[in-house]
């Protein structure tokens, strides 16, 4: 059983992050193996690392980080190790990483021209991104944690939603969101559950709306797919794929034809068994077998797409479910 600690943004808050680790640590929920950190370590403060690496303080357990920027000074020190003193490693800007037996997964987009910061799950720079698929799909590993920077947005098919879609961790945490927020596990298409969890920003003073540090105990390896809590929802991300169909959609006008009304409820009710993945990336879905039963729309519904009197240029997505985020507290 590995004892894991996730923090939120640093952003050179270092000195309160060591004394709660320290607390921690020597409590009765204590001693804890490792602390991930995610969202914006440095901050303002490019300097928060000098001391440990000077070897005048020591962090008091292992801690591995991502940034979603880096001082110039620690990027030229990261050419030569990893390691950028005793207890103190950055994981760097995507991959996998085995850290005391657990399979850790990480991804950071960042604005950057220096080669390895700079990654962007787009079709036009898929290299960056294509060693960590290539890794996971070849060993067939199973993620046990998924950290990013920033939380996913399903949306906006962001590089973190369909990095989630593919990799099904048991958890993803991100920062980058200023307050806490835990949703209900989802559940995966190889029916394994996922926590997603982003945390705020390191700050004594933080209420509980804004928690920034979270403790778990995880066994490497364990199967996940045996039980499945009780309020386990749908994947948040199921409908991200079709995305791109709705923005060409959008920008024709007039009405969708029966054919690619078919087509398009076709390609979402078999999302799940369809979808494949090559070597140059996501390819999108595999042409679905012909339904002889088809049922012809009614060309006097309003509500069917496939009518002339539909105003399809309203319409932003075709889906079962949808994924809807609301403030904490009542809903009047």
């Amino acid at each position: 059983m590995v004892k894991v600690l996730v923090c939120g943004d640093v952003k050179g808050n270092l000195s309160a992050l060591q004394e709660r680790v320290e607390k921690l640590n020597n409590s009765a929920h204590g001693p804890f193996d490792v602390v991930f950190c995610v969202g914006d370590f440095f901050g303002e403060n490019e300097e928060i690392l000098n001391p440990y690496i000077e070897g005048k303080v020591e962090f008091p357990i292992p801690m591995y980080f991502i940034s979603s920027h880096l001082p110039t000074h620690i990027s030229e020190q990261l050419k030569e190790s990893k390691q950028l003193c005793k207890n103190v490693s950055f994981l760097g800007s995507c991959g996998l990483s085995d850290v005391q037996g657990l399979k850790v997964a990480f991804y950071v987009e960042v604005a950057s021209d220096e080669g390895e910061f700079s990654t962007s799950f787009a079709t036009s720079n898929v290299k960056s991104v294509q060693p960590l698929l290539d890794q996971v799909k070849k060993n067939d590993d199973k993620v046990d944690i998924f950290l990013t920077c920033k939380p996913p947005t399903p949306t906006e098919s962001s590089n973190e939603a369909r990095l989630a879609w593919f990799l099904k961790p048991r958890y993803h945490f991100a920062g980058m969101s200023e307050l806490y927020f835990a949703r209900a596990p989802y559940r995966n298409a190889n029916k394994q559950v996922t926590r997603f969890v982003a945390l705020g920003n390191v700050n004594k003073e933080a209420p509980k709306t804004k928690k920034w540090l979270h403790a778990l105990k995880l066994e490497p390896e364990v199967d996940t797919t045996v039980s499945e809590p009780a309020d386990t929802t749908e994947n948040p991300y199921s409908n991200v794929f079709l995305s791109s169909a709705s923005k060409r959609g959008r920008e024709n006008a007039g009405p969708l034809s029966s054919e690619t009304v078919q087509k398009l409820m076709k390609e979402h009710e078999t999302r799940n068994s369809n979808f494949r993945y090559e070597d140059t990336g996501y390819t999108g879905y595999k042409k679905p077998r012909r339904n002889k039963n088809v049922i012809p729309p009614r060309m006097d519904c309003w509500f069917c797409l496939a009518s002339p009197s539909c105003e399809r240029h309203l319409v932003a997505s075709v889906g079962n479910s949808v994924f809807l985020s609301l403030p904490i507290g009542g809903v009047n």
